[in-house]
This record gives C-alpha cells, structure tokens and sequence, in this order.
C-alpha cells in the first residue's frame, strides 16, 4: 500500500498544493466537513446554535471527544508501543476533563496540563468515585515524572533530561504502558460522564 493512498489514488509528491483549502470558505462550496464519532459536523452544526444553548455546545464537546478517543483506540490496535499512540492517548484524556469541566462547570481552563486538569475534575466532582482512584496522582506524576513539564512530550524528539541536554526519554519509556493508563483514564472519565460505549 503507498502512503497517504486512502487520501487519493494518485497521492504524490509532484502534485500541486491545493491553497484554496487554506481558506475555509472554500472548504463550504466542496460540502465536505469532518467527522467527529460517525457523526458529520454539517449535521451536527446544523442543530447547534453553540452561543445560546450549553446543551448543544457539550454536545458537539462529546463527539469531539469520542472522535478522539476512536482514533486513540484505532492506533492503540494497530501501533500500541507508538509514541503517536500515547500522544494522541494523552490527548484523548485532556479532551475528557474538559468535557466533564464543561459539563458541570460550564467552562474549562485552557491548559494541557493532565495534573493540574484532573485536579481541576477532582475538586468539581468532588468526591470522586472509588473507581477514579489514582486518576490524579497518575495525572500529576506523569506530567512531573514522564513529561518533566513539557506538556506537549510525545510531540518532538527532543524533549527531557538535564537542561541542555536533547535526550528524549521517550526512547526508555514503556509506551504501551503509558497507552494502557491513558486508556483507563479515559474510560474511566467515560464512564463518569455518563457515555457507554
């Protein structure tokens, strides 16, 4: 199979940039939109009206998240010792304490923090069910322990070790691991928000 080939069957690199999908006006005259869960967000955007109803705007939330967490599991099946698996692992986490912030709060702090989010669910939920135990000391260690601070970890080669120093730990790390406990989390946060999958 060649790379990039559900894209386009005749995807190369001497093809031209298409720019007018720069603009996304123009992305409306194609009528193509994502897909978040199985659901268009055409459809979806037709029944919003995201500035006067919170209901609807947690709404478009959920499937947001659940495309996320689809794809963390489609990597997770097919590349589990992937670091893009734990990223996109982490990712998936950090988009369900935002929904459940959202949820019960009606606003999320912008952060891609999983320590200080997961706080932030704690003292919202407060008190947690027995089975989120450990949620947010694996939270705080993991940004403190794995990530040493650099939120966006899995991201680029390059991060952790002394200052100065370009060791990515990542390369030691037991990435399948860290993808079983993000996806825990995550079906833990499912779980908390009331969405069976």
């Amino acid at each position: 199979m060649e790379l990039f080939s559900a894209l386009g069957a005749n995807i190369d690199h001497r093809n031209l940039i298409q720019l007018d999908g720069t603009s996304p006006s123009q992305h409306a005259l194609y009528e193509r939109s994502p897909v978040f869960s199985d659901t268009t967000t055409s459809s979806l955007s037709r029944k919003l009206d995201l500035e006067s109803d919170d209901r609807k705007r947690l709404e478009l939330w959920k499937h947001f998240w659940l495309e996320y967490i689809d794809s963390f599991d489609t990597l997770a099946t097919v590349r589990p010792d992937s670091v893009a698996t734990a990223y996109l692992g982490g990712h998936a986490v950090e988009l369900g304490f935002k929904y459940l912030l959202l949820a019960k709060t009606n606003s999320f702090i912008r952060t891609h923090n999983l320590g200080v989010l997961a706080e932030k669910v704690n003292n919202a939920y407060s008190p947690l069910p027995a089975y989120c135990d450990w949620i947010v000391d694996f939270c705080t260690l993991y940004q403190k322990c794995v990530e040493e601070g650099h939120i966006e970890y899995f991201r680029y080669p390059e991060y952790g070790g002394a200052e100065g120093s370009s060791l990515f730990k990542g390369m030691k790390l037991d990435i399948h691991w860290i993808s079983y406990n993000l996806a825990l989390i995550t079906l833990k946060l499912l779980h908390l928000a009331g969405i069976e999958r």
